[in-house]
């Protein structure tokens, strides 16, 4: 049994992902990063916050929990 052309061109299509799941994981991705690497400078700066990278930072928790 020979298969319609829209359930060829349905098939070819939603191999892959789409640019909106792209985006979003990108999203999801970026938001990880940055709170690992805020996370980490955090740490550091628990070790030593003379350090000129933690003189004007604040907690990455901050970002969170501020009530401005």
């Amino acid at each position: 049994m020979a298969r319609s052309r829209d359930a060829r061109r349905l098939n070819r299509h939603s191999k892959g992902s789409t640019i909106i799941q792209v985006m979003i994981f990108l999203l999801g991705l970026g938001f990880v990063l940055w709170v690992a690497v805020n996370m980490a400078i955090d740490y550091r700066c628990k070790a030593s916050p003379s350090k000129p990278v933690c003189q004007e930072r604040s907690p990455v928790w901050r970002y969170f929990t501020s009530k401005e």
